[in-house]
């Protein structure tokens, strides 16, 4: 399944402080906020940290590992 995100402030915000929190990239904080604000489960991903659990709510999953 595929969600068009409109970007807000508010996911704005959230990129910055996940970027502050978990030491990403700004344009990675902003993926990973993006997929919190549509409630995603899974974000696949060979550059963040494979098996990383973000707020207990989101898994980084490396599909080339």
């Amino acid at each position: 399944r595929v969600a068009v995100v409109e970007l807000d402030r508010q996911i704005l915000t959230h990129a910055t402080q996940l970027r502050t929190r978990y030491g990403f990239s700004f344009w990675d904080g902003l993926i990973v906020a993006s997929a919190l604000s549509v409630n995603a489960d899974i974000i696949y991903s060979e550059d963040m940290q494979d098996s990383l659990l973000i707020e207990a709510k989101i898994t980084i999953i490396n599909p080339l590992k």
